[in-house]
C-alpha cells in the first residue's frame, strides 16, 4: 500500500501544474448552516465573481434580496484586485482580507534578509499571533452570546465586551508598530514591502472585528483560488470551507 501511495504521488507531481489546479478547482464545496454545494471555477475573473456572488456586471452592484430590498455580502479573500474592486464599487459589500496572506509577507521578508530582519520578523509574528488569539477569544464569546441561557445573558454580554477589548488591544499594537516603523529610516527593503502591503490592505484586515463569526484565514493551505462570501442567507465562494 505504501508503494502504491508513492506511485500515485509521483504521478501527480509529473502532471502539469495547470492540470492539478483544474482538478482542485473542480471539487465541490460544502458549507453551512444548511449544507450547500457548488462547483469551483478555475478562473478568478470578475465575471466569475459576479456570477457566484450575485453582482451585476453592468452596474457593479449587488443584486436585490429575495424581497427586493438591499443585500449585504461579506467576502473573505486574499488581496486579488477583482475582490477589492468589487468591494469599492458595490454598496453593501464588505471585504475581509486574509491575515495568513499578510503573515506570509513578513515571513518572506525575514527569509530575504535573515541576518538583519530575524528579530524584526519574530516580533511581527508574535504581534500577529496575539491577534489570532484575541480573535479566537472573540469568536468564542460571540458564539456564547448568540443564544445564551437567560441566567447567563449578562455574563455572556460581559465576556463579549472583554473579548472585543482584547481584540482592540491586539490590533492597536499592530497599528502603532506599523506606523512607527514606516516612518523609521534605514529599514531593510523586504521589511518596507511587507509594511506597505499591510498598510495597503489595512481596512479589509481590521474589518474582521465586526465579523467574529468568520476566521482570520479565508482558506486552508491546501485550497486554491480562495474566496469566501456570505450574506443574505446565502453564500458563494472559491476554495476552503465556506460558511453563510
Amino acid at each position: 500500500m505504501k508503494g502504491a501511495s508513492r506511485v500515485r504521488r509521483k504521478a501527480a507531481r509529473k502532471r502539469p501544474a495547470t492540470a492539478r489546479r483544474r482538478d482542485l478547482a473542480a471539487q465541490p464545496i460544502l458549507f453551512g448552516p444548511d449544507t450547500v454545494c457548488f462547483v469551483m471555477d478555475p478562473s478568478r475573473s470578475g465575471q466569475v465573481l459576479a456570477r457566484h456572488a450575485g453582482i451585476s456586471e453592468k452596474t457593479g452592484q449587488l443584486a436585490a434580496d429575495e424581497d427586493g430590498g438591499p443585500r449585504r455580502l461579506v467576502i473573505s479573500s486574499d488581496f486579488y484586485a477583482v475582490y477589492s474592486s468589487a468591494g469599492n464599487k458595490a454598496d453593501g459589500l464588505v471585504n475581509l482580507y486574509c491575515w495568513a496572506h499578510v503573515r506570509r509577507h513578513f515571513v518572506r521578508a525575514g527569509d530575504a534578509s535573515p541576518v538583519q530582519l530575524k528579530y524584526w520578523t519574530d516580533a511581527w509574528l508574535e504581534l500577529i499571533r496575539d491577534l489570532y488569539a484575541a480573535h479566537d477569544g472573540l469568536m468564542a464569546a460571540w458564539q456564547e452570546n448568540a443564544a445564551p441561557a437567560a441566567r447567563e445573558k449578562d455574563a455572556a454580554v460581559a465576556r463579549l465586551e472583554t473579548a472585543r477589548e482584547a481584540w482592540d488591544d491586539a490590533i492597536t499594537s499592530i497599528d502603532e508598530t506599523r506606523k512607527k516603523q514606516m516612518q523609521a529610516p534605514g529599514l531593510q527593503e523586504p521589511a518596507k514591502k511587507a509594511l506597505a502591503t499591510l498598510d495597503r490592505e489595512w481596512d479589509g484586515l481590521i474589518a474582521h472585528r465586526d465579523y467574529p463569526m468568520i476566521g482570520l484565514d479565508n482558506y486552508p493551505d491546501v485550497a486554491v483560488m480562495p474566496m469566501f462570501a456570505g450574506g443574505g442567507g446565502s453564500a458563494a465562494g472559491q476554495g476552503g470551507v465556506l460558511a453563510a
